[in-house]
């Protein structure tokens, strides 16, 4: 579902727009805000709520032989856009993970799992590029990692070649 107004050519006032979708899998996205009409600017409420992780395990497998088991998304932020030579792109907000569940391939075994993990206060600049977290909280964290009698570690073996 979307829905626009204040559209028109030339016009100096800026666009209202909502969005917001349901995920297959699981979870809503929603976004709100106001742009300029020649979207040299824009002001955007983002809340994404439950969104299922593991529809992401394609992206996961390029870098790891990982199963992502479980675990949701939900995030809220404010992001501001300013155009121009450099651009500008600037965003406040918060994200939890909750329920992670991610597997070893081929075994099935656990590697790292965890209740909750939650970014408080996250802010980022594109211009100077900074990003700032004000507090991170881990529950419940748990991680499967072994040393060989050769100092090797299990972690290192699940990680693709590039």
């Amino acid at each position: 579902r979307a829905r626009a107004r204040g559209i028109a050519s030339g016009a100096e006032t800026p666009l209202s727009f909502e969005a917001s979708l349901a995920a297959k899998a699981g979870g809503t996205l929603q976004a709100s805000g106001e742009a300029a009409q020649d979207f040299a600017r824009a002001q955007v409420k983002l809340v994404a709520e439950s969104i299922a992780l593991p529809p992401a395990q394609p992206w996961l497998d390029r870098y790891a032989r990982l199963v992502l088991a479980a675990g949701t998304l939900s995030a809220s932020a404010e992001v501001a856009y300013r155009g121009g030579d450099a651009g500008a792109l600037e965003a406040n907000g918060a994200l939890d993970v909750a329920g992670l569940r991610i597997d070893e391939q081929g075994s099935g075994e656990r590697v790292l799992a965890w209740k909750t993990l939650g970014a408080r206060d996250v802010r980022y600049a594109s211009a100077p590029g900074r990003l700032a977290v004000r507090e991170v909280r881990l529950v419940e964290p748990g991680a499967k990692i072994v040393i060989a009698r050769d100092r090797s570690v299990n972690l290192a073996q699940l990680v693709r070649e590039r």
